[in-house]
């Protein structure tokens, strides 16, 4: 229920509606490991939030840690898609992009061998943040492109008006 929730109020921008979620959830968020059924897709989930200001940074690398010796040979693709966007996030959030694009690219690889298309909206959409970071503004630009694409496909229409402001900082 909660991996559910986190997702549906990212994608509608309920924003104040899922920050409340994760607060009222706080403990079982600390708590979750690769040994707990969904966790590694909560923690996917989680690094939205951390992007859009829950105060969760240090708890993302937390979690992420008890996920480094989980074998991705014992993981489901979505689970291993989940935890390469929160690696991703945490090295944006780091100003480590050359690893953060590479997490997204090995997000984005799996695009057709996995049903989360808000996932990869998103991926595509923090990729496009990563290379304008790094100057990449036509690259950048295809990336958010898409992103927003996805999000409209979806019928998230907050998503993608989002997105559409990180089209118009690229484009310019």
């Amino acid at each position: 229920v909660v991996v559910r929730g986190v997702g549906v109020e990212i994608a509608a921008r309920r924003i104040d509606r899922g920050l409340d979620l994760l607060s009222h959830h706080a403990e079982l968020l600390q708590s979750v490991g690769p040994e707990h059924q969904n966790s590694a897709v909560l923690v996917g989930y989680f690094a939205p939030w951390v992007d859009v200001g829950h105060p969760g940074r240090p708890l993302l690398k937390n979690l992420l840690e008890k996920f480094a010796g989980a074998s991705p040979e014992t993981l489901t693709l979505l689970e291993y898609a989940h935890l390469r966007m929160a690696e991703g996030l945490l090295a944006m959030s780091e100003e480590e992009f050359a690893k953060a694009i590479h997490s997204f690219s090995t997000v984005l690889a799996l695009e057709q061998e996995i049903s989360d298309k808000q996932t990869i909206a998103i991926a595509n959409f923090w990729m496009g943040r990563c290379l304008r970071r790094q100057g990449r503004y036509h690259d950048a630009l295809g990336y958010v492109a898409q992103a927003r694409a996805l999000a409209l496909a979806r019928r998230y229409p907050h998503v993608a008006g989002w997105m559409e402001v990180g089209v118009a900082g690229i484009a310019r």
